[in-house]
């Protein structure tokens, strides 16, 4: 338990850190791009080597995997096989947000241990909010409890969603949303996946999905949701898993599965169109 206490000590510390840096940087970024409408700046790359170098000066023989650095198979591959821990850090969780000075952003930072994450931080440094959760402990934010919503019904429910960068207007995504626009009480799109579990894991949202994350962007909102007392599986129902992140996240079991059944249905829809059209 002292090792995971400490764990959890350094996630904190570490996304701090990070950041830090992406406030410091804020509104003198140079951007560049790296894919349409994704774009990378100086203070990623600024804000992960504070992250890493803070991970190593504690544990120098963990293993890290940052969104700015290459990454073999094996190394995701270690997440559900080594004993030893392997850091997934997003240093700038909300780079559209940032680059646009859209206070909507964070630094992530999830220990990982045969799969299961251990220990989280999310950090948004311009409201200077530090969600944190260790496995079996809880959720804080800024040292404080927080529980998810009591939500129940999807007419009920604040609902996020995040999508990949472009989509042509019949991707399933956007059939999904329309769906649960029709159904939920509202639909909001932050930019940010990191925060926007966050504010589910807090109560702010009720429930979101996403399709197009990676595990960088999702492992430490995981660990906030479950200990929070909220709900987390893929988009069919399914075990989440990092190596396959779309995760859909609620407040409730109950509310979960109306989610589900809206987002899945439109998934089963959309694949028979298509096996109608090969078919053609």
């Amino acid at each position: 338990m002292c090792q995971l206490n400490k764990i959890a000590d350094v996630c904190e510390l570490a996304a701090r850190e990070g950041g830090s840096v992406l406030l410091s940087w804020a509104g003198r970024v140079t951007v560049r791009e790296k894919g349409p409408a994704d774009l990378v700046t100086e203070a990623d790359l600024a804000a992960q080597e504070a992250v890493r170098q803070t991970i190593h000066e504690a544990f120098p023989s963990h293993r890290f995997i940052g969104e700015e650095t290459p990454c073999s198979e094996d190394l995701f591959s270690a997440l559900y096989e080594e004993e030893s821990y392997v850091w997934i850090v997003d240093p700038l969780d909300g780079t559209t947000n940032f680059a646009h000075n859209l206070p909507f952003y964070a630094c992530s930072v999830a220990a990982v241990c045969k799969g299961e994450v251990h220990a989280a931080a999310v950090y948004n440094p311009v409201a200077d909010e530090c969600f944190t959760a260790v496995l079996g402990g809880g959720a804080k934010l800024n040292g404080s409890i927080i529980h998810t919503s009591c939500v129940k019904n999807i007419s009920e429910a604040l609902v996020a969603a995040s999508f990949p960068p472009r989509m042509q207007r019949e991707a399933p995504e956007l059939i999904n949303l329309l769906r649960v626009f029709e159904a939920a009480q509202a639909v909001r799109r932050t930019g940010s996946a990191a925060l926007n579990m966050c504010y589910v894991a807090s109560g702010r949202l009720d429930a979101y999905w996403a399709t197009g994350t990676h595990a960088w962007d999702v492992a430490a909102g995981a660990l906030l949701v479950q200990e929070s007392g909220g709900t987390i599986t893929a988009i069919d129902g399914g075990p989440f898993q990092l190596l396959r992140p779309q995760p859909v996240v609620t407040a409730t079991e109950s509310l979960q599965r109306e989610l589900i059944a809206l987002l899945f249905r439109g998934e089963r829809t959309c694949s028979a169109e298509s096996e109608l059209s090969d078919g053609e």
